[in-house]
């Protein structure tokens, strides 16, 4: 198959502390409630709330992780490389 794998943001990412330490009680809030208004939403769809894991960009694993996604989206869009 020659479609490429490409990277794309698909999630947006708050780190807990980065909000407690730069937006006030009143953002944290509305943040907050925007994802209440999320989660049901998914709910409301059939779907699970995200659970996910985040790996940073300056950390060991980051581009390990993404070439261990790129090959599985390889081996389910049938492309074996061969």
């Amino acid at each position: 198959m020659d479609k490429q794998f490409n990277r794309e943001t698909r999630y947006v990412v708050f780190k807990l502390t980065d909000m407690q330490n730069a937006l006030s009680p009143l953002e944290n809030g509305l943040i907050y409630d925007a994802l209440v208004k999320i989660n049901h939403y998914r709910t409301n769809r059939g779907k699970s709330h995200l659970t996910c894991v985040v790996v940073e960009e300056d950390w060991p694993e980051y581009e390990p992780t993404w070439r261990a996604i790129e090959a599985r989206m390889d081996i389910a869009n049938g492309d074996d490389n061969g």
